[in-house]
């Protein structure tokens, strides 16, 4: 859940729109009991049948048992390409715009730190 699917028909490609992130990482660790997730990605726990595991018990069955996931856990020598590509390119873009970004903000920031107690700490 807590995502949207939508095709386009036109171009004949799916889109996985995620929505409501504000827990949604919490699940790569045991940060969240609520959604934490016991498999390494592709595995497969109690022969594809529920079972109650976390904190609270919830019941679950591993991602790898739905059909759709099951098919992307076989993509791995395609992720790590793609994953070396967005670390070679993409995130040291990302790194000089928010380099370039806390320099537009420095002053203000500086500023609301010596009027505000709870403003954002200066680095």
């Amino acid at each position: 859940h807590n995502y949207y699917w939508y095709e386009e028909p036109i171009k004949e490609k799916i889109h996985l729109i995620p929505w409501d992130l504000d827990n949604a990482f919490e699940n790569l660790t045991s940060e969240n009991p609520v959604t934490f997730i016991p498999d390494r990605w592709g595995e497969v726990s109690n022969d594809c049948k529920s079972f109650p595991y976390g904190e609270w018990g919830f019941w679950q069955r591993s991602a790898s048992c739905d059909k759709i996931i099951k098919v992307w856990t076989t993509y791995k020598k395609e992720y790590g390409e793609l994953q070396k590509k967005f670390s070679s390119s993409y995130i040291d873009e990302a790194n000089n715009l928010i380099d370039k970004w806390s320099i537009q903000i420095q002053d203000a920031t500086l500023e609301a730190s010596k009027i505000h107690k709870d403003a954002l700490p200066v680095r």
